[in-house]
């Protein structure tokens, strides 16, 4: 479950960084800005036509291994969490520990120039987690 709200995620992020005046569609239950049913490539950041928006490399001091490691319990923990999101329940204790790994893990695991539109692209996702790893 994991791999496909990354690959949705990653799929929607393609699409926003071709163009600068490019649009894409949110999906139904995103936040849109300013009220927009659309988000333009510059709501997150988006550059130039065809610029490059960053680049990614491992964090200092972490091997390939432990860098999977590391996505293996990032996705590991939105399994956890999707089930809980996407009934509106309230999360229990195990759904609370998987929050905080997942705002822990974000920065980390995630690649840093597409963080902008993995948050847009997933608003209300992010913000469920933000309240949710609350202490």
């Amino acid at each position: 479950m994991a791999r496909l709200l990354s690959e949705r995620l990653s799929s929607s992020t393609k699409a926003l960084t071709t163009s600068a005046h490019s649009t894409r569609s949110y999906p139904h239950s995103a936040r849109r800005p300013h009220g927009s049913e659309q988000i333009q490539a510059a709501h997150v950041g988006g550059g130039a036509p065809g610029a490059p928006i960053g680049s990614f490399s491992l964090p200092p001091g972490v091997t390939v291994q432990e860098f999977l490691a590391l996505r293996a319990r990032y996705h590991a923990a939105i399994d956890r969490v999707l089930p809980t999101y996407a009934a509106q329940s309230a999360p229990g204790p195990e759904v609370v520990a998987a929050a905080h790994q997942i705002k822990d893990l974000t920065p980390r695991v995630l690649e840093t120039p597409l963080l902008p539109f993995y948050r847009a692209v997933g608003a209300d996702f992010f913000a469920w987690i933000d309240q949710t790893a609350q202490p």
